[in-house]
C-alpha cells in the first residue's frame, strides 16, 4: 500500500507499507497492524511534514482506537525517490524524523532496520526511538568510540568509554528495554555538541583523578608528624607544644592545616579540591637517640570537576605511631707526628 490521503477502517499490512507517493501522510482513522512478514518505508527528502521534495513520508492514525502495532521491517529511502522528489537531501548527525504518529498507542517492535545505500553522512547510521504513541528516525554516529569521524573532538577516555558503548549497541531499529532503553534512548536524544561531554561524564573519571586528592589528604599527616619531629629541637609558632614531664620527656601537640589543590593532566579533566583538618599527638624521648610517639586527627576534603558534573567527598580520621633515632658520630682526631 503507497500513496498520501485517509483511510477509514482498521489497516493489516504483511507486505510493504509505504506512505507518500514522493513524500508525503498517510492517516488511517482506526487501528493499524504491520505483520512480522512487512515492510515499513518512508520516503526523506527533508525535514518538513508535507508533501513532495523537502518533506518526509509519515504514517498518522485517528480516533480512540487509532493504535499502530510494528513488526517487520523499518526502512528509510533518502535516494532514488519517485515523484516530487530533491533526491539530494542529506541529514546531519542528530537529525530526527517523527515517522509514525498514533493516536491511542504504539506497541512492538521492527526486527531491525535496513540502513539506506545512500544518502547518510559519512559515519553515521539510522536508528529508531519508541515513544509511547510515536516512532522517530534518528541519524546516529556510527561509532561512539570514533566521534572524530563525525568532527567531534573529545578525549581518549571518553573515546574508551565509547568503544565499550559500541560493544553492547544493539542493532539499529529495535525498541529497547531495560538498562540499554535508559543509555542508547538517552544517546540518541542528544545533540551533537553534547555527545562528548555525555562520554566524558560516563568515564567515571573523577574516581581515579580523586586519587590525587586522597593522597595529599593522607600527606597531610606525615608532614604534621615530620614537622613535629623537626620541632622536638626547638618549638615553631604555629604549632603548640606543652612538656608534660620533665622526668618522663612526654610532650604533646597539635597542628591544624588547610588549603586548596589541583590534579590535572593531558586531555584529562581538571580536578579542583579543598582540604582541612587537625592532628595532635604526644611522644617520649624513651633513649637518649630515640623518640616514640603516637598521633590522631580528622580532617575533610571536597573536590570536584566542573566540566564533568563530579564531585567527591574525602572524610577522613587519622592514626599514626611513629618514631626516631639519632646516630652521634664521634670523630677520633689524631695529632700528627
Amino acid at each position: 500500500l503507497r500513496g498520501s490521503g485517509t483511510l477509514s477502517g482498521p489497516l493489516v499490512v504483511a507486505g510493504r507499507l509505504a506512505p507518500g507517493n514522493s513524500p508525503g501522510t498517510l492517516t488511517v482513522n482506526g487501528p493499524v497492524t504491520l505483520a512480522s512478514t512487512s515492510t515499513f518505508q518512508t520516503d526523506i527528502d527533508g525535514t518538513g511534514t508535507g508533501t513532495g521534495a523537502g518533506n518526509y513520508s509519515h504514517l498518522v492514525t485517528t480516533g480512540t482506537n487509532g493504535t499502530v502495532t510494528v513488526a517487520g521491517t523499518l526502512a528509510p529511502t533518502l535516494r532514488g525517490i519517485t515523484g516530487s522528489a530533491t533526491n539530494s537531501y542529506t541529514p546531519p548527525l542528530g537529525t530526527s524524523f517523527t515517522v509514525i504518529q498514533s493516536s491511542a498507542g504504539l506497541s512492538g517492535s521492527f526486527a531491525g532496520l535496513a540502513q539506506p545505500a545512500s544518502g547518510l553522512p559519512a559515519s553515521t547510521r539510522f536508528d529508531a526511538l519508541y515513544g509511547p504513541t510515536s516512532l522517530a528516525l534518528v541519524v546516529t554516529p556510527l561509532w561512539y568510540g570514533n566521534l572524530a569521524a563525525n568532527g567531534l573532538a573529545t578525549t581518549a577516555n571518553a573515546s574508551a568509554l565509547g568503544s565499550a558503548v559500541d560493544s553492547i549497541r544493539p542493532v539499529a531499529g529495535i525498541a529497547l528495554t531495560g538498562a540499554n532503553a535508559g543509555l542508547f534512548n538517552s544517546l540518541y536524544s542528544l545533540a551533537p555538541t553534547a555527545l562528548a561531554a555525555a562520554l566524558s561524564q560516563m568515564t567515571g573519571e573523577v574516581y581515579a583523578s580523586t586519587a590525587a586528592q586522597t593522597f595529599d589528604d593522607a600527606r597531610q599527616v606525615r608532614a604534621a608528624i615530620n614537622e613535629r619531629l623537626d620541632d622536638a629541637t626547638g618549638p615553631k609558632p604555629d604549632k603548640a607544644t606543652a612538656k608534660l614531664s620533665s622526668s618522663l620527656n612526654v610532650a604533646v601537640w597539635a597542628t591544624g592545616y588547610g588549603g586548596w589543590g589541583n590534579a590535572s593532566g593531558d586531555g584529562l579533566a581538571s580536578l579542583g579540591w579543598t582540604q582541612s583538618g587537625f592532628i595532635a599527638g604526644a611522644d617520649v624521648k624513651v633513649f637518649d637517640t630515640t623518640r616514640l610517639g603516637i598521633a590522631a586527627g580528622f580532617g575533610q576534603s571536597d573536590g570536584h570537576v566542573d566540566s564533568l558534573n563530579s564531585k567527591a567527598d574525602n572524610s577522613h580520621t587519622d592514626l599514626a605511631l611513629y618514631g626516631v633515632s639519632q646516630r652521634r658520630l664521634r670523630h677520633l682526631l689524631q695529632r700528627p707526628g
